[in-house]
């Protein structure tokens, strides 16, 4: 139950996290915003290392729970602009029933995001030097990642895409950020040190050798 409580509380927070980023439209971009967290961060909490022996999830699997937490992630936002009700701004051009391309934005920007910090948490629970570079391939591809999904300046007009380049600034941007600062405080596996004691109320063993 002690477990299950941390993981919620990280859960909870990557879903604050995602509101935060979108605080500027918080029908829009933070529901979005929330929704997206929240998943990535069960996500992290199925990946958790040393609930048994102190090995990394292998590169498959995690790509695996990357997928499948990026599209929970796009249902959930997909089946919200079904129902929010609607915000004109010049920020979100399509409009409210404009389905097609917020769910292309969806789909690719929960997969760009989803998989680049999975497998940032991977490097950095295993404290690999590489680390970084998959937390600024959230921050550089994931909005890259929207504005392909929702058609890129083939399928609109100048003026409507400078409005998505906006809106997705001031709310992908931000998004890989707040989600960092998220895990640094309540991922309850951010260490291993911090795993055994919110969860066991001792400090660590020294850890396994890898299983063959």
């Amino acid at each position: 139950m002690k477990v299950f409580l941390h993981q919620l509380g990280f859960v909870l927070a990557g879903g604050a996290a995602g509101f935060a980023s979108g605080i500027l439209m918080p029908g829009a971009g933070g529901v979005r915003g929330a929704i997206l967290g929240a998943s990535i961060a069960l996500g992290a909490a199925v990946l958790n290392p040393w609930k048994g022996r102190a090995t990394m999830p292998g590169l498959v699997r995690v790509f695996v729970v990357a997928v499948l937490a990026g599209a929970m992630a796009a249902e959930g936002i997909i089946a919200w602009e079904c129902v929010r009700p609607y915000e004109w701004s010049r920020m979100e051009p399509f409009g409210h029933h404009a389905l097609d391309p917020l769910a292309g934005q969806a789909v690719a920007g929960s997969l760009s995001y989803s998989i680049t910090l999975l497998f940032w948490i991977r490097a950095r629970r295993a404290s690999l030097h590489h680390s970084w570079a998959w937390l600024a391939a959230a921050i550089v591809f994931g909005p890259v990642a929207r504005l392909v999904g929702a058609g890129g300046p083939v399928a609109v007009e100048a003026e409507t895409l400078l409005g998505m380049a906006l809106f997705v600034a001031l709310t992908a941007l931000p998004f890989a950020g707040f989600w960092f600062y998220a895990a640094q405080v309540a991922d309850p596996a951010w260490t291993r040190r911090r795993w055994f004691l919110r969860t066991q109320g001792r400090v660590p063993p020294p850890p396994l050798p890898p299983s063959v």
